[in-house]
């Protein structure tokens, strides 16, 4: 996106906040962001978790929060999904094992004790724990101003108010 991602705003919010809303909405009380240490974050209400400079991977974060996890389950939200429903977070978490959702192998569940190398295509990795996959819909990445632009427009669409409706009910009478 050309800078920090997890800064970057949508409806006036970073993008972070997004995911975290999201598990606090699934009912997850425990939530941590995991981020290597020059990440740009914004002021944060949950712990940081700084995973280890090398190696610079995607799955240098679920690996290092599965270490920290201390032998709890773990459901991983990647930044750049923000419009992730909290529905598809509880699926995640009720599901038995590993689970991922379809095409988006760091939106998934790792049961306590999973290890998992960073390297390598994360599907390939996630695939080879032989998951669960879930149909999350049409998730929307965020990877660029344009795919930020596209988010925005559907955030502000949401926000709309509906169409007016009367309180009134319909006037039946014959004419």
């Amino acid at each position: 996106m050309g800078g920090a991602k997890a800064t970057a705003l949508l409806g006036g919010r970073p993008l972070i906040t997004w995911a975290l809303d999201a598990l606090r909405e699934a009912g997850f009380d425990r939530r941590a962001v995991v981020a290597k240490r020059d990440t740009p974050l914004p002021a944060l209400d949950v712990p940081l978790w700084l995973e280890p400079d090398e190696p610079r991977h995607p799955l240098a974060g679920v690996a290092y929060a599965l270490e920290r996890a201390a032998g709890e389950d773990v459901v991983t939200v990647p930044v750049d999904l923000p419009l992730v429903a909290p529905e598809i977070l509880r699926v995640l978490a009720e599901t038995a094992g590993c689970a991922m959702a379809r095409g988006q192998p760091l939106l998934a569940r790792f049961p306590a004790g999973t290890a998992i190398a960073p390297g390598g295509r994360a599907t390939d990795a996630l695939l080879a724990l032989r998951p669960r996959v879930i149909d999350a819909g049409g998730l929307l990445n965020v990877n660029t101003p344009e795919d930020l632009r596209a988010a925005e427009e559907i955030v502000t669409r949401r926000a709309a108010p509906g169409p007016a409706c009367s309180s009134s009910p319909p006037d039946r009478r014959r004419r």
